[in-house]
């Protein structure tokens, strides 16, 4: 957390400008970035993630959380994606899960159009899904 705040200080961008993106264990990252250090990201957009540790009553999310996983995913199960999505809903982010039946533990063109499509949602400030939408 402390190298991304201190790297956009050093271009000057705005933590609210920016997007972090992971895919498994990065996506696990990605996530405490969301909630373990409010002010770090604008959107994060975690593939195939679980959550590092559970959000406490005392954290703040600040950042869209966009959670696209594969329902055939045999390495990090769905379940924990859904998990994610009830955990972090429970402490009031703004979060989504897309959660594609046909898809496994990768990135591949389906995700990649998924959260790209998240990604330019967000830079172009359209209207972002309501907090709790699964797809």
């Amino acid at each position: 957390a402390a190298e991304l705040k201190s790297a956009n200080g050093n271009i000057g961008l705005d933590a609210a400008r920016t997007i972090v993106i992971g895919f498994s264990q990065g996506a696990s990252v990605a996530l405490e970035l969301a909630f373990g250090d409010p002010g770090c990201a604008g959107l994060v957009i975690a593939y195939a993630a679980r959550l590092h540790r559970l959000p406490t009553a005392d954290d703040r999310v600040t950042a869209r959380v966009r959670l696209i996983h594969g329902g055939g995913d045999s390495v990090v199960p769905a379940a924990y994606g859904e998990a994610a999505y009830r955990r972090l809903r429970g402490v009031g982010a703004n979060v989504s899960l897309d959660l594609l039946p046909d898809e496994g533990h990768a990135v591949g063109q389906v995700q990649i159009n998924r959260g790209t499509r998240h990604a330019m949602d967000w830079v172009l400030d359209r209207s972002p899904a309501a907090s709790g939408d699964t797809h």
